[in-house]
């Protein structure tokens, strides 16, 4: 269990995510969920500290990005 952070050629972070990290990073790569994406970043960590992490880092990217969350979590919600 974790968090990541998925971030396009540039480095730019386009999507932030929480739960079995080699499970959901298969996913985003075989149903191509996020095609910008081209590194990751892990923060191991218990099921419930990973939400709370993914919450903090998606505000403090909103705070620092005018309010927008990265481009997939928009798509998400």
């Amino acid at each position: 269990m974790g968090v990541y952070e998925l971030g396009d050629e540039n480095k730019n972070t386009v999507y932030y995510g929480s739960g079995k990290v080699k499970t959901r990073l298969l996913d985003h790569i075989n149903k191509k969920e996020c095609p910008l994406a081209r590194y990751y970043r892990i923060e191991y960590m218990s099921e419930t500290d990973a939400k709370k992490r993914e919450q903090q880092l998606l505000e403090d990217y909103k705070k620092s990005h005018g309010e927008k969350l990265p481009i997939y979590n928009e798509r998400v919600g």
